[in-house]
């Protein structure tokens, strides 16, 4: 590709040099088979654009763009540094679920798994299409950063980046090999983590968790003791949850009761980091959706027979994906739900649906925060 530039460049300064030549020279009679002006400037172009386009191929990218392309809070541009700023990002209140920053963090993408350190400094998440994890930062003039790609995320299928308590390690899922897959297909998904390296991040290391699934494990989430809470995903598309308590020679699995796993799809679970409840996502009898966000509480080494988060939380779409911030104050999600949906009475015609598919809401999914007032009301009289 290179040598393709170099050639056209050659092409061009020879083109454009007889078109000034044949300019300044005034020749009124043409030698047959010569170009005139016109056809030396179209020539010029042609080679013009055939350099730059070689020149593009050949400096590719080994994985996906530093910055994510199309993070548009609509069609008209580029994301904006959004006007809120300070730890976790200034959020205050809300009993009702918002959007999270549309058009910066919720945007056209499919955009899921939330997480921040206990500062609240920074935010990972998951952007769709190529499931790449990217993050922003709070800045020293208080703005947030521009989402880019994690320095560890981009050349694998991964997602569900979750903060240790600590803050001093990022675990997330991710199909890059490992050497603990015995899953016939060799490419199921196995929990990794990094670990702070200054101001950036160590390479990626898988947990030693056994891969005993052709899906494998998801949604790795820590509690102060170093237990890992995390879901297996099995054939036929369902999936249960387990915990992985550290001992010397490694963990030790075990499933977590009925009072949390049903008969379906029970997944991305959020423990608390004291261990004294658990919020995950179901597709269960008795939901609001299509699957829900419900919770279930630790008494005396027992978990609680799980309840539904409800309305306004939940909605008739799919919710997911929970996280409560380390300062206890707000539940991070993810939801699938519109703002204002596809009907005849906001969309007028095909052109209308294509507007707004390219918008944030667009029903792909969203991350959207709320107070955490809602756990004192729903914990039992025996947890607190």
């Amino acid at each position: 590709m290179l040598l393709s530039a170099s050639f056209g460049t050659s092409l061009l300064k020879v083109a454009c040099a007889q078109s000034l030549k044949k300019r300044d020279s005034n020749l009124e009679v043409r030698p047959p088979y010569s170009f005139s002006m016109a056809n030396n400037k179209l020539l010029c172009l042609m080679i013009l654009g055939w350099v730059i386009l070689t020149a593009a191929c050949s400096e590719a990218p080994s994985r996906i763009d530093d910055h994510i392309g199309g993070r548009e809070p609509t069609a008209s541009g580029p994301a904006s540094t959004p006007a809120a700023s300070g730890p976790y990002f200034g959020l205050e209140g809300g009993d009702t679920p918002q959007v999270l920053l549309p058009g910066f963090i919720s945007t056209t993408l499919y955009d899921l798994n939330g997480t921040s350190p206990p500062d609240g400094r920074e935010f990972f998440f998951t952007a769709g299409g190529g499931e790449t994890i990217v993050h922003t930062r709070l800045q020293t003039d208080g703005s947030w950063s521009a989402p880019e790609i994690a320095p560890f995320s981009g050349w694998y299928e991964e997602f569900d980046p979750l903060f240790s308590p600590d803050g001093e390690r990022l675990y997330f899922s991710s199909r890059r090999p490992a050497d603990n897959d015995t899953s016939e297909n060799g490419v199921a998904s196995n929990l990794w983590f990094v670990e702070r390296a200054g101001d950036s991040w160590g390479e990626p290391r898988p947990v030693s968790l056994p891969i005993d699934t052709d899906r494998g494990n998801f949604y790795s989430s820590l509690t102060h003791d170093g237990d890992i809470y995390f879901n297996k995903n099995h054939p036929g598309y369902w999936s249960d949850i387990h915990r992985a308590v550290k001992t010397e020679e490694g963990y030790e699995i075990e499933r977590l009761s009925d009072a949390v796993n049903y008969r379906g799809t029970d997944a991305d679970p959020f423990v608390s980091p004291d261990g004294d409840y658990l919020i995950f996502r179901s597709n269960r009898p008795g939901g609001v959706g299509r699957a829900d966000l419900w919770i279930s509480f630790n008494v005396d080494g027992e978990w609680t027979e799980a309840q539904n988060l409800g309305a306004p939380i939940n909605s008739p779409a799919t919710d997911y994906c929970p996280f409560v911030t380390f300062d206890g104050r707000f539940l991070i999600f993810t939801s699938e739900r519109f703002i204002e949906t596809f009907h005849a009475d906001t969309i007028g015609d095909f052109d209308d649906m294509l507007a707004k598919s390219r918008g944030w809401d667009n029903g792909r999914g969203n991350l959207y925060w709320v107070s955490t007032d809602f756990l004192d009301e729903l914990r039992p009289s025996a947890a607190r």
